[in-house]
């Protein structure tokens, strides 16, 4: 049985993480019952998750009871963990906010034989019984590859981010810029944050893709004043 559960929420998790290998056309116990929590149901993409792994649990047969809080809340979401535990439900599934945070209830999830499995960010914890995650790189490539099909007539800039805010990843600038030109389009690069740490960081010696000016196709670019302390929130210069 907790083979089955565990093969279930791998299935489960895999639907949620929207890769393509799935466990399909399994039939399990009714009595199985699997309890998720997600990062947060503010954000589209934890929605799409839940979703996902809501329709899996759905076609499997098995209860599927979601736990995810309105916003990201490591304690909010430890609690959740813990009164899943507290049902006596067959398996869980975790979106971590914060990966530090399941300590102690990895610990109880392992006395009590209830398998845990991680979507998206990994917990260090010897319970956890599989880890599924898309592959982000073949992701950007696609989300690039759809962005170049939908520069059709009308379209009149790009955007790229150098760097984009919550994970501090530059866009390919130089490529965003040769689309540009080929499809004589504006190309805007959001620097916000970048723009007044990416240059010093070049001039120190660290191996920063250039992001502005000296890149063909780039228009304009804006950075953020306030994120410095050099201004009132909200205030940006243009370039």
């Amino acid at each position: 049985m907790k083979l089955k559960t565990t093969k279930l929420l791998k299935a489960m998790a895999v639907a949620a993480a929207m890769t393509a290998t799935m466990i399909s056309g399994v039939a399990y116990a009714d009595n199985i019952r699997i309890a998720y929590t997600g990062y947060s149901t503010d954000q589209p993409f934890w929605v799409g998750v839940g979703e996902a792994a809501k329709n899996k649990a759905a076609e499997l047969g098995v209860e599927f009871i979601d736990l995810t809080a309105t916003q990201a809340d490591a304690a909010a979401q430890k609690d959740a963990v813990d009164r899943a535990l507290n049902m006596g439900v067959s398996g869980i599934i975790i979106g971590s906010v914060d990966n530090r945070a399941f300590g102690s209830s990895l610990d109880m999830a392992a006395k009590k034989g209830i398998p845990v499995v991680t979507v998206d960010t990994a917990i260090d914890h010897a319970h956890i019984k599989s880890l599924v995650q898309t592959d982000n790189l073949a992701a950007a490539a696609l989300a690039g590859d759809y962005i170049v099909s939908q520069v059709k007539e009308g379209t009149v800039m790009i955007l790229g981010s150098a760097p984009e805010y919550p994970h501090g990843t530059i866009d390919p600038i130089a490529d965003l810029g040769q689309v540009a030109l080929e499809h004589e389009v504006a190309l805007h690069v959001d620097a916000c944050l970048g723009g007044f740490i990416l240059p010093w960081g070049e001039a120190l010696g660290y191996e920063i893709p250039r992001f502005d000016f000296r890149l063909p196709g780039v228009t304009t670019i804006s950075a953020d004043s306030h994120k410095y302390g050099y201004a009132p929130k909200g205030s940006s210069v243009l370039a």
